[in-house]
């Protein structure tokens, strides 16, 4: 149960993460091209909104297990102590920094939320089994994912890119999401994936 929670794991975090390199690339350009001018600037309020999004979305995949165990209870806990920090905190930045101050309480609230779900799936979860949800395998990928979302905030393309920036951009987010598989164990950890809780991934120690 442990591998295979830490493999599915592995696996969003995977998907998350090259969604949200992509997005942090491409996000200007696409706003515009979908939305007009106009909504360029919200691209910096995505960014902020982005960190959590992206832990919570990353947590999706095993969430389901505290259920699966009978211990819905503690995420209704959950659920119900982010609602309520989300309340305080977006009342709190709105007043003091409009927009950006509610992105971020939004933001902050799913990283509270995350911090609680990874800590009650450990405890609940887990631990009981004798295994643990880190692995370096887990590690390894967490940091490819973050090197790439570091590179492609810095390299992100304007609102009106050319041509040869975009064609550069595309083969750049190609490699990072190329590195961000390899670094999550490639086969071993997407074909433990598909053929289910059977025989899980190798577990690096």
């Amino acid at each position: 149960m442990a591998r295979y929670l830490s493999a599915a794991l592995i696996a969003s975090l995977t998907v998350v993460g090259s969604l949200a390199s992509g997005f942090l690339l491409f996000g200007r350009p696409l706003l515009r091209f979908f939305f007009g001018p106009d909504s360029v600037d919200a691209y910096d309020l995505a960014i902020l909104m982005l960190f959590g999004t992206a832990a919570l979305g990353a947590l999706r995949s095993i969430a389901q297990s505290l259920t699966s165990i009978g211990r819905p209870d503690v995420s209704l806990r959950i659920s119900a102590v982010g609602a309520a920090a989300l309340v305080v905190l977006a009342y709190t930045l709105t007043r003091g920094y409009g927009a950006k101050g509610a992105a971020f309480a939004v933001s902050t609230s799913f990283i509270l939320i995350s911090a609680a779900l990874i800590a009650s799936i450990e405890r609940f979860v887990v631990r009981p089994t004798g295994g643990r949800l880190y692995s370096k395998r887990l590690g390894i990928t967490a940091a490819s994912t973050a090197i790439a979302a570091g590179v492609s905030g810095w390299l992100a393309l304007p609102a009106e890119p050319a041509l040869f920036n975009i064609t550069t951009a595309i083969v750049l987010w190609s490699g990072l999401v190329l590195l961000i598989i390899l670094s999550s164990g490639g086969r071993k950890t997407w074909g433990g994936i598909f053929r289910g809780a059977g025989p899980a991934p190798e577990r690096v120690p």
